[in-house]
């Protein structure tokens, strides 16, 4: 391929791409209008572009109070969101699904690397080398300490801590199992449990209904229907877990570069799977360092960080059923030109919101910036791609080529 004259006898459609000579972020050819992939536009000025699924590209900028680089978040379904950061002080809060956010001391007796919501109240979690440290608010606002339930020999800063079947379990890491649970039907009182085997990394905890599952760094798991009484499982990999769960399902994540994920419903049975993949890589474009899975209610959400290629990058992929039907959606930046950073994307209905994170080894990725989006999956802010083609031709008396995208 050479360059735009080329093309001037082709048909295109709106959402369909071509190679060209380089030739700056748009071009038009003739009524039509191409924009650069790894550039993005308006949606309200291209609508039939954005009616498009591979063209949205979603993410309204927002300021975070601070610098900061999220471990968990949690909302109540009604506008108020809590960010956790792993902040001794604070934790971040946002009370219109996440446009705006402010720093609120959750009085938690140490950091807070993890948040939950259920029972009408939010809970912080973090862990010292002897106990869980919990502290409590029905809004976020004002935030209460409670006294956590005593463990023997954890790890501090490993506790994960979630809510399902009418109960909050709080689970850490460490090199005993007792005491390395802790339940609470109100996130008030807490009632010290032991785990059936010592989980000696940081932890992860999920619910699918019926089953309460633990994952760690290491091939040591645990599951329970009551979160009183534990039995011994076996992960499928030791890498660092992510983990989310519908009503049945548990989606896990593992590593830093997985080429694929895992699901389970009774926590003994792991299925691999694998999601759509691109031309040039094994694995799906995104899954390149520490990919997060959430759950919206409706969507199961995997996202990861840039993989080192062209501009931002930054993607995610949702499914309704975490096993089929993947679809891909842009978001509008990345939120750090660490190569390490990434989004944690989140929400509810059809709201989104997007924190800078970090891999699974914990590089710092601290950042001010976030993203929220207010009508997923249907809407979107931008058009375009995050992702830019570049082609180097070796052709005589041919430039850089790019890939362009029709937007009008």
């Amino acid at each position: 391929m050479s360059n735009l004259s080329d093309f001037r006898g082709g048909v295109f459609r709106i959402g369909d791409t071509m190679i060209v000579e380089e030739r700056g972020e748009s071009f038009t050819r003739g009524s039509e209008v191409w924009l650069r992939t790894g550039v993005i536009d308006s949606a309200s000025t291209y609508p039939q572009a954005a009616s498009l699924e591979h063209m949205r590209v979603i993410g309204l900028a927002a300021v975070l109070p601070s610098s900061m680089t999220v471990t968990d978040v949690a909302h109540n379904g009604a506008g108020i969101w809590i960010a956790a950061f792993g902040d001794a002080t604070n934790i971040a809060r946002s009370v219109d699904d996440g446009v705006t956010w402010n720093l609120v001391a959750h009085n938690a007796a140490g950091a807070v690397f993890s948040v939950a919501r259920g029972a009408g109240v939010f809970v912080a979690m973090g862990n010292s080398t002897t106990f869980f440290q919990p502290s409590s608010s029905s809004d976020g606002s004002a935030w209460t300490v409670r006294t956590g339930t005593a463990i023997t020999t954890a790890s501090a800063n490993t506790s994960w801590v979630r809510f399902g079947g009418g109960k909050f379990v709080a689970c850490c890491g460490g090199t005993s199992a007792t005491g390395q649970i802790s339940t609470s039907p109100d996130g008030v009182a807490w009632t010290a449990r032991n785990g059936s085997q010592a989980m000696t990394s940081l932890t992860k905890i999920a619910y699918n209904g019926t089953i309460w599952l633990v994952l760690c760094a290491t091939t040591a798991a645990m599951s329970s229907t009551d979160a009183i009484t534990w039995t011994n499982r076996t992960a499928p990999s030791s890498a660092g877990p992510s983990m989310a769960a519908n009503s049945t399902l548990f989606v896990c994540i593992f590593g830093m570069a997985p080429t694929s994920y895992y699901t389970t419903t009774d926590a003994i049975t792991f299925t691999q799977r694998f999601m759509p993949v691109n031309a040039t890589n094994a694995a799906p474009r995104g899954f390149r360092v520490g990919p997060m899975v959430t759950y919206t209610g409706t969507y199961f959400i995997i996202t990861s960080t840039a993989d080192g290629i062209g501009s931002s990058n930054a993607l995610f992929y949702y499914s309704a059923d975490g096993i089929s039907g993947w679809k891909r959606r842009w978001l509008s930046a990345a939120h750090s030109p660490n190569t390490n950073a990434q989004w944690m994307v989140a929400g509810y209905g059809t709201k989104l919101v997007c924190l800078p994170s970090a891999y699974s080894t914990g590089v710092p990725a601290a950042s001010t910036s976030a993203l929220y989006h207010a009508s997923f999956p249907a809407g979107a802010d931008f058009i375009g791609s995050s992702y830019q083609n570049i082609v180097t031709s070796g052709a005589s008396g041919v430039g850089q080529c790019a890939v362009y995208l029709r937007i009008r």
